[in-house]
């Protein structure tokens, strides 16, 4: 799908997505968030790990459980 046509169609659906979120509480927390209006706090010197996909998530877990333990004072940001 081309940008342009993934933006119509967000925007397109947008208003059910937030009428959608709007009777799930648990989808409002960090609604800003979720569609890009605002950035999650980073903290300075942070190194930030993104996933996009459940097995990204599952091995973006095991490099931040290695950072964590060989330095346990650097700032993880997980997304």
């Amino acid at each position: 799908m081309s940008l342009g046509a993934y933006g119509l169609a967000s925007t397109l659906a947008m208003p059910w997505v937030a009428g959608w979120a709007a009777i799930h509480p648990r989808l409002r927390r960090h609604w800003a968030e979720r569609v890009a209006w605002t950035l999650p706090a980073v903290e300075p010197g942070a190194l930030w790990l993104h996933a996009a996909s459940l097995g990204e998530g599952q091995a973006a877990a095991a490099v931040a459980a290695g950072l964590s333990a060989r330095w346990p004072e650097l700032p993880l940001l997980r997304t």
